[in-house]
C-alpha cells in the first residue's frame, strides 16, 4: 500500500515552506471512488441472480455504436463492450454468444443493447428473475 502522504504533509513542522507541504499532499479523486464503489456493486451483484442474453451473430455484423454518434460498430465488440460496462460475463459457443448479466442491472444492458437485442437476439433466460418476489 503507498504512503498516505496527506497524513505525512500534516506532521511535517511548521518551520517548512507551507508550498512545499502542500506538494507533498494527495488530493482524494471522490468521482474515481465513486465509479470504484459501482463496479464493486456490480461485481457483488453478479452473485445474485443472472438474466441470460443468447446471441447469434455472423461474423462481419455492424450495429450503431453506443452514443449519438450515428457510427457504425462491429456487433461482437459491442456486446463485449456492454457486457463489460455491465458487470456480466460473456461465454462464447459455436453457435453464438451467452451474456450473463446480473439481475439489478439486465434493465441497463437492455437500454444499451437494444441494437443487438433487436437484431440479434435468439433466447433469453430469466431465471429466477421471473420470479417477482425474488
Amino acid at each position: 500500500m503507498p504512503p498516505i502522504f496527506a497524513a505525512l504533509a500534516a506532521q511535517t513542522p511548521l518551520a517548512q515552506d507551507e508550498a512545499e507541504a502542500r506538494l507533498d499532499a494527495q488530493i482524494v479523486d471522490l468521482d474515481d471512488i465513486a465509479q470504484r464503489r459501482e463496479r464493486l456493486q456490480a461485481y457483488a451483484a453478479a452473485t445474485r441472480p443472472v438474466v441470460v442474453f443468447r446471441f447469434v451473430i455472423p461474423p462481419g455484423a455492424r450495429v450503431a455504436a453506443l452514443g449519438s454518434s450515428g457510427a457504425s460498430r462491429d456487433a461482437a465488440a459491442q456486446l463485449e463492450l456492454i457486457v463489460g460496462l455491465t458487470g456480466g460475463a460473456l461465454t462464447r459457443s459455436l453457435g453464438g454468444a451467452a451474456a450473463r448479466i446480473p439481475k439489478v442491472l439486465s434493465g441497463k444492458f437492455e437500454a444499451m443493447a437494444a441494437p443487438l437485442i433487436e437484431a440479434y437476439l435468439v433466447s433469453l433466460d430469466l431465471g429466477d428473475a421471473a420470479d417477482p418476489l425474488a
